[in-house]
């Protein structure tokens, strides 16, 4: 008997997927366009800091790919197979939990172990440039591989226990999320608290911090430099193996859990749990709950359909919370030094790349869900015309994104503001200022316009995995990768040149005619598809993309538009 024969089939299987090899592609090239800029903008003044500079900017970029793998990799690994039915057949054979489970995380694990090993060469080129050490490399790679599996395996935990890809997606994002930063703010935060009500806070802080600030992975990278590591080394050492017990634990239950979990019928709704107590806490009475389902219908049935869920619209109000609670928490901790234009731009562009990230996962979802189903063509069978269907489509998503995002374009506009006031000089500086954030502002609707139209596409036209990857490839990937090549050629060109033609404004200029003009391609193209299309994707279902960016279509009598 072959040893281990699902994860021998499984690895067969993808290293034949085509996305196996333009995952460690894109990885390699982006490492390289930043490693670009990164010499570009320090060519004038070469040092040995350029390759400690050059280190911890890839390196971060790494970190980041890592902790998070694991809701683009392996979250969806066995329920994908629940929600198909194809789980129990194979315990239906002498195949132990732990075959099945090994197979997925290894065949999930080799996209991003592709991708990080791509990033591995860029990352040694500080070594060459001087600045960093053989030993904070290795230690920096020991960092980002025990991350990695922890990361793929929580994936895979959260996978086996559920049977939504969108809960297994969203439990992983969480529990990298506490690990990667929470625990290590809740630990500071108590010790603040203590201090700000006149108690003996801080040995309490630091025995606090010994317990808990230790189990995230920023603290032994955090602690990979030599001058650091020969201080703290303990500190390093007790978050790997703590990282590898988490990981070994969450891989037992995997195991222990996959057998028994084939047979789950799927989640309750409303019936018991944390989201049936909040039901029924918003509708008091059967009456509040027709009202509720009475108002979406008669507007549109499938924006009730898609939008039912009152809970996906709070937890985007409940992002936005948390978020003002953590800006207010930094400015009380920092002091005044918190209130300025860099702090502004910061968050407004995580919460901007979070609400562009929820929208290309949500706007497939749907039709992903109901052509799996096979209701859509139930839907199609209806008096529903198709601008019908995507009218109760978009309707469902500016009830869930409407509000929140205008409250977030009118933070944007107090940070406008305020930022002119703060520590934004006159002249050219407050111009590019004031141009960038109406850009952003701007920006933003626009952008979840194109999500809209690619996400129906890509939601029609795919087999539903990775389905959120392609849509944020198109949208918000391509775009910086174009500009990036398209200004490290400009840039390398001037050198020599005594004139600078990389100034802001010149640089807002270029960025906004990449974006509008990705933009309008998409939405030209996904609109087409959807529209002229819709009846047969939903009836013919997908057909395999094949050859990469060179791609053929399928030589049928019916070829699927669109795929």
């Amino acid at each position: 008997m072959t040893f281990f024969p699902v994860v021998e089939r499984e690895l067969r299987v993808a290293s034949r997927q085509r996305w196996t090899y333009w995952g460690r592609v894109t990885a390699g090239l982006l490492s390289l366009l930043l490693t670009a800029w990164v010499l570009l903008i320090q060519s004038a003044n070469f040092s040995r800091s350029d390759g400690r500079m050059l280190f911890y900017t890839v390196a971060g970029l790494a970190m980041l790919f890592v902790s998070f793998s694991g809701v683009r990799y392996s979250s969806d690994s066995v329920s994908s197979e629940k929600r198909d039915g194809t789980l129990g057949l194979l315990f239906l054979t002498d195949l132990k939990g732990y075959d099945v489970a090994l197979g997925k995380l290894a065949a999930t694990s080799l996209g991003a172990f592709y991708g990080l090993l791509a990033m591995l060469p860029v990352l040694a080129m500080g070594i060459l440039l001087g600045g960093v050490t053989g030993g904070e490399y290795t230690r920096m790679v020991l960092v980002l591989l025990s991350t990695l599996f922890l990361s793929l395996t929580a994936g895979l935990a959260f996978s086996v226990m559920c049977r939504d890809s969108l809960r297994a997606s969203l439990g992983t994002f969480v529990f990298m999320g506490s690990v990667f930063a929470l625990l290590p703010a809740l630990a500071a935060l108590v010790d603040d608290l203590l201090e700000w009500q006149g108690h003996p806070g801080t040995a309490f802080g630091k025995a606090l911090w010994r317990w808990i600030g230790w189990m995230s992975p920023v603290t032994a990278y955090s602690r990979v430099e030599d001058a650091v590591f020969r201080r703290e080394s303990r500190m390093f050492w007790r978050t790997e193996v703590w990282m590898g017990l988490v990981t070994l634990g969450l891989g037992v239950l995997a195991c222990l859990r996959l057998p028994h979990s084939w047979q789950d019928k799927g989640s309750r709704t409303g019936a018991g749990g944390f989201a049936g107590r909040l039901d029924r806490l918003r509708f008091r009475t059967p009456a509040a709950r027709r009202s509720f389902r009475t108002a979406w219908l008669e507007s549109n049935p499938i924006a009730w359909l898609s939008g039912r869920f009152w809970l996906r619209s709070a937890s985007v109000w409940c992002v936005l919370a948390v978020a003002a609670l953590g800006f207010i928490y930094g400015g009380w901790r920092v002091g005044q030094s918190w209130w300025n234009s860099g702090v502004y731009l910061t968050l407004s562009v995580i919460l901007h790349l979070v609400f562009k990230i929820w929208i290309a996962n949500e706007v497939p979802r749907q039709f992903v869900e109901d052509r799996r189903s096979g209701a859509l063509e139930l839907i199609l069978t209806t008096p529903l015309s198709v601008d019908e269907i995507i009218a109760g489509r978009r309707m469902a998503l500016v009830r869930q994104f409407g509000a929140p995002m205008a409250v977030l374009l009118a933070v944007d506009a107090i940070f406008l503001t305020t930022g002119i006031h703060s520590d934004v000089s006159g002249g050219d500086e407050q111009q590019a200022w004031i141009l960038l954030w109406i850009f952003r502002m701007v920006s933003l609707p626009a952008d979840a316009f194109t999500l809209f139209w690619l996400g129906l596409w890509r939601g029609m036209a795919s087999s539903g995995t990775r389905t959120s990857s392609g849509i944020l490839w198109r949208a918000l990937v391509l775009p910086p990768v174009v500009a990036g090549m398209l200004f490290t050629v400009v840039g390398l060109a001037s050198i020599g040149s005594q004139s600078n033609s990389l100034t802001p404004l010149s640089i807002l200029a270029a960025w906004v005619l990449i974006c509008a003009g990705n933009s309008t391609v998409w939405i030209v193209r996904a609109h087409a598809r959807v529209v002229s299309g819709f009846r047969t994707l939903a009836q013919q279902g997908t057909v395999p993309a094949r050859g990469g960016f060179f791609r053929r279509r399928a030589k049928d009598q019916h070829p699927v538009p669109g795929a």
